[in-house]
């Protein structure tokens, strides 16, 4: 267990929300959202293990980043809350919830399903290390390195956001070595079997992705029996930021409900 890094919106007391971020990602890619649910829920908002300003450790499974994620709650308290996680980030709240279903009120997976990808980050990979931190002077400097990688600009921004400066040094916020190692198990979902979880469970998924499938739905409900599906029209695996008033009107169903 490592004590994760967290933001939090709202005031204690108020019921629980919390947010989880994909793979390369960190507590940033949800504030506008997690800003616009403070005035009803107490919302947290952590940097899961090796990402964002939690701590770097060799080792990651989702075993170990529900393990965080129960520590957290148990710090703040929390008791029960609901979760809202997006790919990486969705599977921790999935397995969250079909191991400590007590602790989850619902959930709103965003695009991503219980079940073992075969997609490869290697190009996201090499695309950080084509920037040479030692050359580095500015933030447009690294990104004049990484456009040499012939990566789409809106992916050169994100991976762009795990560039930091500290003192006159720039570095990674994302322990790269301990994140490319853990692929298989980020890409896989190690659930036990013949469990399940009975509260709403929503999955948002963009229509142009291709992360939630019908081959999917046996599994999912299998997992959870009360799954509902709800696309977001023009929008891509990074559905909240591709079309964030969609995403939001569904969001506020599901808390509504």
């Amino acid at each position: 267990m490592v004590p994760l890094h967290y933001q939090t919106y709202g005031q204690p007391g108020q019921p629980a929300l919390v947010f989880l971020h994909g793979l390369f990602g960190s507590s940033t890619n949800w504030a506008s959202i997690a800003r616009q649910c403070a005035s009803d829920y107490y919302v947290l908002v952590p940097d899961l293990r090796n990402h964002g300003r939690s701590p770097h450790i060799e080792s990651m499974t989702y075993t170990e980043m529900t393990q965080d994620l129960i520590a957290l709650l148990d710090k703040e308290s929390i008791t029960q809350a609901t979760f809202v996680g997006h790919s990486m980030g969705g599977k921790v709240a999935m397995r969250l919830a079909l191991l400590a279903p007590q602790r989850v009120t619902a959930l709103a997976i965003v695009d991503i399903a219980p079940v073992t990808y075969h997609h490869n980050f290697e190009r996201f990979f090499k695309a950080f290390e084509c920037v040479d931190l030692q050359q580095v002077r500015s933030r447009a400097d690294a990104q004049h390195q990484m456009t040499a990688y012939h990566l789409e600009e809106s992916m050169q921004f994100f991976l762009l956001q795990n560039l930091r400066k500290t003192g006159n040094l720039w570095e990674w916020r994302i322990h790269l070595k301990a994140v490319r190692a853990a692929q298989q198990a980020i890409t896989g979902f190690d659930a036990p079997l013949g469990c399940s979880y009975a509260a709403p469970a929503w999955f948002i998924y963009g229509t142009l992705s291709d992360y939630v499938q019908s081959a999917h739905g046996a599994t999912i409900s299998a997992f959870f029996p009360q799954a509902t599906y709800h696309p977001i029209a023009e929008a891509d695996h990074w559905v909240h930021v591709d079309q964030p008033k969609q995403f939001m009107r569904v969001l506020q169903q599901l808390l509504a409900a």
